[in-house]
């Protein structure tokens, strides 16, 4: 995108400078057309928006000495029947976030602590973007201890206010779970993790090809226009009235002709930019600011 902008900019600068060398030289054809056409600016967007929802810097803790064996269908089914239960939508297994939520778990273990954040500053939405996964937002759940079983840890963090939110958050679409025994503190225990979603997917994406082609439109304008430099300084240096005078005119007005054809499709590609930009937009601001419960 900054490549884009960068190289727009200096097409502009590029058509003031023909604009002020050929407004002077008294051509009014060229001077006409510099005045009256120049390529439309097109919209920048974020390419995501990256919201995690992070409540505290613990999740539930149960104080059980003993407990029994937790499942990642278990806990997604007992979620979503809280959501379902309140009409909300289910939320929907994804893979990648289950393989999220388990390298926060081998994370949490490895590196013995129990928080959102690791040691390193990390939280979810890394693991999820070191996995290639795209999201608009993101957040998780986090339980230790002995449960007695799935029904348990999602009763525990829907009487925290905070993971309770979480659960009944409408704005997430799909959900991750893992959950594994492990050693903390040089005990055995359990450790839970729930990652929530609204992934890029949800909205409309950009055409990729779209920036190509304004960029390689935006480059045959820039040969076009050096043409038409050339040329209009060899028609001063010629004879008016004789033959290669009239050749080299008529070969000024083809290049006239052409810069006009390519700002037209610039334009017309930009337009189509500028809509799928807008329509993601749209539809970010509309699936982000839906109220969580």
């Amino acid at each position: 995108m900054q490549k884009i902008v960068t190289g727009f900019v200096f097409l502009i600068f590029l058509l003031f400078g023909v604009f002020f060398y050929f407004y002077f030289s008294g051509n009014e054809e060229i001077k006409n057309m510099v005045e009256s056409v120049f390529p439309e600016s097109f919209l920048s967007f974020t390419d995501h928006i990256r919201l995690t929802d992070e409540f505290g810097l613990n999740g539930v803790v149960s104080p059980k000495i003993e407990g029994g064996e937790l499942t990642v269908g278990g806990i997604i089914e007992e979620t979503n029947k809280r959501r379902e239960n309140l009409g909300y939508s289910l939320l929907i297994e994804d893979e990648t976030l289950n393989r999220t939520a388990s390298k926060k778990i081998d994370d949490m273990f490895e590196g013995q602590y129990f928080a959102h954040i690791s040691p390193k500053g990390e939280g979810v939405g890394d693991i999820a973007e070191s996995l290639g996964y795209k999201f608009i937002l993101i957040g998780d759940n986090l339980a230790m201890g002995n449960y007695s079983d799935d029904e348990d840890v999602v009763n525990a963090w829907m009487d925290s206010p905070g993971h309770r939110r979480n659960i009944l958050d409408q704005r997430y679409e799909k959900i991750g779970v893992s959950a594994r025994e492990g050693e903390y503190e040089e005990r055995k225990i359990w450790m839970a993790v729930q990652v929530f979603s609204l992934p890029q997917s949800s909205c409309p994406m950009v055409d990729d090809n779209l920036e190509k082609e304004i960029e390689d439109k935006k480059n045959e304008i820039e040969s076009v226009l050096m043409e038409i430099e050339k040329i209009k300084e060899s028609i001063d240096d010629v004879e008016r009235g004789s033959d290669l005078h009239i050749e080299k005119s008529e070969k000024y007005r083809e290049f006239v002709q052409e810069y006009n054809l390519l700002l037209d499709e610039y334009n017309k590609i930009i337009n189509s930019y500028n809509n799928q930009v807008k329509e993601r937009e749209d539809c970010i601001k509309e699936k982000t600011s839906t109220s969580s419960f």
